[in-house]
């Protein structure tokens, strides 16, 4: 099975310009409206919002019907030493 096309990440290598929604709500069911509504990415934020491994996956699952990419902000084991930096993580390829 072939990892799905990450197209996010291959139209900012191109210079292509995207639209996205940074989201801290933390639930499914908003993921899946917000990813569905037309936004080329959707990050999802574990390290100001109430997220956790289990919250994210789930909204990750919300969104796999649509073509928005997920872009995940982890909450870092160092978070109080590197707080100013963005740690971004999504799909792979």
């Amino acid at each position: 099975m072939d990892l799905p096309v990450n197209t996010f990440k291959r139209a900012i290598m191109a210079g292509q310009q995207q639209i996205g929604f940074w989201t801290a709500l933390a639930g499914p069911t908003a993921a899946e409206i917000l990813a569905g509504s037309g936004f080329d990415w959707l990050l999802l934020d574990g390290e100001h919002a109430p997220n956790d491994v289990a919250s994210i996956l789930a909204q990750m699952q919300a969104m796999m019907e649509d073509s928005t990419q997920p872009v995940v902000r982890v909450r870092g084991a160092r978070a109080p030493l590197h707080g100013g930096r963005l740690r971004l993580y999504g799909r792979w390829n």
